[in-house]
């Protein structure tokens, strides 16, 4: 599990949807950017 899902998981159990929300609007950007940095990791 990604770290921002987790924070996204402990605000909605903190009773944060707001702060659930905006997190959860971050994943596919966070994702993407792991996704990119995996690449060029692999990338001689």
């Amino acid at each position: 599990m990604e770290p921002l899902e987790r924070l996204g998981q402990l605000y909605d159990a903190w009773g944060k949807p707001d702060k659930t929300a905006e997190v959860k609007m971050k994943l596919p950007a966070f994702r993407q950017a792991a996704e990119v940095s995996n690449n060029k990791s692999t990338t001689p």
